[in-house]
């Protein structure tokens, strides 16, 4: 591991706040590019996070007006975008400006200013809805969002771009789920288990979708291994991976939290809102990195659970801050972000 510094690019995020506070315990100098936007402010994080290294609160749109924030950088984990298909629909230039445009300006600067390694976050997502049973790297994603369809286009600018210093992997995550000092209650393991603590209810649009799935701290953990293992990351180079460990219906994943209650569960069965189904396999990584997951969803459901018993959240009036679009949302309407 070099003694040269890494920056994490969307740091304060849902799964970057959980890398970050376990390359703060193993004792990983890093720094932190985010906007900050689901936080009260960024001292807050720092705070939560007892970061070892600096912030910086900054815009992926105006990048390249913060050259100097790259010096003595060796390691980009890439994890910044608007995340999940509503919060970018919200307003989908904003969401191109920032998924697309903002990584594009990020990587030329990277690789302009001789940074070795750029490790990619993108999404499994991209698959978009297919009947194979194991979803492999090899087969021809079809994006159905424009959220997804971003994460593609990034790739492929990696994929076929020549770079003069920059070495690259992609990562493919499942829907990563579980207990995060930055949370989300807008992905499906946890806003079911969210709502099956707060209402006592379940809500399952279908239930027959397969949906892959990741625990986040396998998710911390293997960001956190490229970024200090050199040779995890030669063997990774250049590749692309899925990555999750369970593909589970979603009336599967509302028996697995109805399950995990101690209180009576009401289970509701409502038409289809999201078609897409898809099973993805996570062979690749394991022959290829050694690497395969730890934890279950049911772990992350239990995760989650004790988080409530611990009384970990936020007060009432904060929890729009676990929904992604709820907090986008405020700060435009409050002209806190820029469009």
């Amino acid at each position: 591991m070099t003694n040269k510094k890494v920056l994490i690019v969307g740091g304060a995020g849902y799964v970057g706040t959980e890398v970050s506070q376990l390359l703060t315990k193993l004792g990983v100098r890093f720094d932190v590019l985010d906007t900050f936007w689901y936080w009260k402010n960024p001292y807050e994080y720092i705070q939560k996070t007892k970061l070892n290294g600096n912030i910086h609160n900054i815009d992926l749109r105006n990048i390249e007006n913060h050259s100097k924030i790259f010096e003595d950088v060796e390691t980009i984990l890439y994890l910044a975008c608007v995340s999940n298909d509503p919060t970018y629909d919200l307003n989908p230039d904003l969401g191109k400006t920032i998924n697309y445009d903002g990584f594009l300006r990020t990587v030329k600067l990277a690789d302009q200013v001789g940074i070795k390694k750029f490790i990619f976050a993108s999404s499994s997502s991209v698959y978009g809805v297919k009947e194979e049973e194991n979803v492999t790297e090899d087969l021809t994603p079809e994006p159905l969002t424009d959220y997804s369809r971003f994460k593609l286009e990034c790739e492929l600018y990696l994929r076929r771009t020549d770079f003069k210093n920059l070495d690259w992997t992609i990562i493919r995550p499942a829907t990563v789920c579980g207990w995060s000092t930055r949370m989300r209650f807008d992905l499906v393991v946890n806003i079911l288990t969210y709502s099956a603590i707060i209402n006592n209810e379940i809500v399952v649009h279908g239930g027959s979708q397969f949906r892959p799935n990741l625990h986040i701290k396998d998710m911390a953990e293997l960001y956190s291994r490229l970024i200090m293992e050199d040779t995890l990351f030669e063997k990774s180079k250049h590749k692309v991976f899925n990555y999750g460990c369970e593909n589970i219906k979603l009336i599967d994943i509302a028996n697995l939290v109805k399950e995990s209650m101690s209180q009576q569960i009401n289970l509701k069965i409502e038409n289809v809102v999201d078609s897409r189904s898809y099973r993805i396999s996570s062979e690749y990584i394991k022959k290829e990195l050694g690497v395969k997951p730890k934890y279950s969803v049911k772990d992350a459901i239990d995760d989650i659970n004790y988080a409530f018993r611990e009384k970990l959240l936020r007060p009432v009036e904060e929890q729009y801050l676990y929904n992604n679009i709820k907090t986008m949302s405020k700060l435009i309407n409050e002209n806190k972000l820029i469009i």
